[in-house]
């Protein structure tokens, strides 16, 4: 699960200890969350932070940049990096990327370009390529040690991020305000490419969503929240949840004045609700694709994770 937390920036040597203890608490926050307990946290081989104890496979990766923090929490080798577009240095592209990626930082064409790449900044396009290879390298444990060329990026058609390491996948995200790249990259588990829901229709797979949620607590949840979900594929159909005075309200219809829509196949969802995939992992599987507020779209991914606990 993916834990986002913002500050008002001030000094420099300020903005740093904010930073650290923001990551702390977003980790002891989120462990809480989703095991009820909270682990000390050690300096493990090659420096990486670990958990003294806990479950077996639990990881944990926090990043912070001016003004952001953030805490990603899963039971996989994972890694997460977020950094704010500033001013960069030439020499560190020309370092880091292979040609491909520098063909991309350097005129926006190239295997990882996307229509409207060629309109940004030289700067955002190499923010992107480094938050992905920061994430790598923090997700097996060997930081900048590992030799930054050794791994590079492609995007499809659709925008799903490819990279040259088999077993790992990637998912990127812009978080505004502000001019944040987050990138998360996780290690892909057996068992994920299993289909649930094959042969449901639309009306089946929406009271299993609605009978999983229906005792979902929301009486914590102060603001309105309205999401829209569109399933793809076999079963396909739109339904909407909302928050609303305190309570969880699901309907089979399309919610226009939303923050944000999900769009994933019957599959996807059905795994994410019995917690046997972890929404923000389907991301980085290009199963779950988010339009608008990734912020408030998190609230939703919590309120899962608390229905898991339940079961």
């Amino acid at each position: 699960m993916l834990y986002i937390a913002r500050y008002t920036p001030q000094d420099r040597k300020t903005d740093a200890g904010r930073e650290h203890r923001l990551g702390r608490q977003l980790l002891r926050y989120g462990l809480e969350q989703e095991y009820g307990r909270t682990w000390e946290a050690v300096c493990g081989p090659h420096g990486k932070p670990v958990l003294a104890e806990g479950p077996e496979g639990l990881q944990f990766s926090i990043t912070h940049t001016r003004g952001l923090a953030a805490c990603l929490i899963g039971e996989r080798n994972l890694g997460l990096d977020a950094e704010q577009i500033r001013p960069a240095d030439m020499r560190t592209a020309r370092k880091v990327c292979t040609d491909g990626e520098l063909e991309y930082v350097l005129s926006g064409t190239g295997p990882f370009a996307r229509p409207g790449s060629e309109n940004r900044t030289w700067e955002e396009r190499f923010f992107e390529i480094w938050t992905l290879k920061e994430s790598y390298c923090k997700a097996i444990g060997l930081g900048l040690a590992f030799p930054m060329r050794e791994i590079a990026f492609t995007k499809d058609k659709e925008g799903t991020i490819a990279g040259s390491r088999p077993g790992w996948r990637f998912w990127q995200t812009r978080l505004e305000p502000g001019g944040y790249v987050l990138a998360v990259c996780a290690e892909q588990k057996e068992g994920e490419e299993q289909e649930e829901g094959r042969g449901m229709t639309y009306e089946e797979i929406f009271q299993t969503v609605k009978e999983r949620l229906k005792d979902a607590d929301v009486s914590e949840i102060g603001e309105h929240l309205a999401f829209q979900f569109n399933i793809t594929g076999e079963g396909e159909g739109a339904f909407y949840a909302e928050v609303k005075d305190g309570r969880l309200i699901i309907e089979p219809y399309e919610y226009y004045d939303r923050d944000a829509v999900f769009v994933c196949s019957a599959d996807t969802m059905l795994k994410i609700l019995s917690g046997k995939m972890d929404p923000v992992f389907a991301f980085t599987l290009g199963k779950l694709k988010v339009e608008g507020s990734l912020e408030k779209a998190l609230k939703v991914c919590e309120l899962v994770k608390r229905q898991e606990k339940k079961r």
